[in-house]
């Protein structure tokens, strides 16, 4: 509740005290940043925000990249007063593949860079310039695996971020399942290790980003 007694909904989990008004409050304790916003008389601690705030992809941004005026970012876009140049921020593009073997297990890549490093994926990656998803599947699997891809099919598209600290980057994640059609996985570029799991094995907990519990659950419905 907040001091004239009405319903607070946040989003995120937290607890009210009572504080000073009119203010945005931070505090840093323990590693985790507090975000304290004022509801009346009540300041709501929310408990899980970033330690660094999140910057956007052109916040960065001073000059014209074509003709070097000063510029400002606003709402997610650059405009050049001087020159006309315009860029958006965008979202980064991957494409990724849920490749199942003959006992219907699926193969994760173990990362061998950061951003967690160490950790679980599905092998894939960005893609480059004027590249179709499917193009990108196929190379990245060539030089990830050593594998050629069959019967490739769209599963889903999904939305994370891509990095540590405050210049990571949004990515769109286009996922598809497929077939080995050639070679035999083997570990290669950014990858320290490839293996297959059953779905009830597979570690969650130990998966590099978040979105990739909701993918794997898309796959087993479509599969089911």
């Amino acid at each position: 509740m907040d001091g004239r007694g009405g319903r607070v909904v946040t989003g995120e989990p937290g607890i009210f005290v009572p504080g000073a008004l009119g203010r945005l409050v931070l505090l840093l304790l323990l590693g985790n940043l507090l975000l304290l916003l004022r509801r009346g008389r009540w300041i709501f601690v929310s408990l899980h925000r970033p330690i660094v705030a999140f910057v956007g992809e052109l916040d960065a941004w001073n000059h014209c990249p074509g003709c070097g005026a000063p510029v400002r970012p606003e709402a997610g876009h650059v405009e050049c007063g001087a020159c006309g140049f315009v860029a958006y921020a965008n979202p980064k593009p991957t494409a990724s593949a849920l490749i199942a073997d003959d006992e219907g297990r699926v193969m994760l890549s173990k990362r061998a860079r950061d951003p967690a490093a160490g950790k679980w994926d599905l092998p894939g990656g960005f893609l480059e310039e004027d590249e179709h998803p499917l193009d990108c599947l196929h190379r990245e699997l060539r030089e990830e695996a050593g594998i050629g891809l069959r019967d490739t099919e769209f599963v889903a598209v999904f939305m994370d971020r891509y990095g540590d600290g405050p210049r990571d980057v949004s990515t769109l994640n286009v996922y598809y399942s497929a077939r080995i059609g050639e070679g035999t996985p083997e570990p290669s570029d950014d990858v320290v290790e490839l293996r297959f799991f059953a779905l009830d094995e597979i570690p969650e907990d130990d998966l590099a980003f978040e979105h990739l519990a909701d993918v794997l659950s898309a796959w087993r419905q479509q599969h089911s």
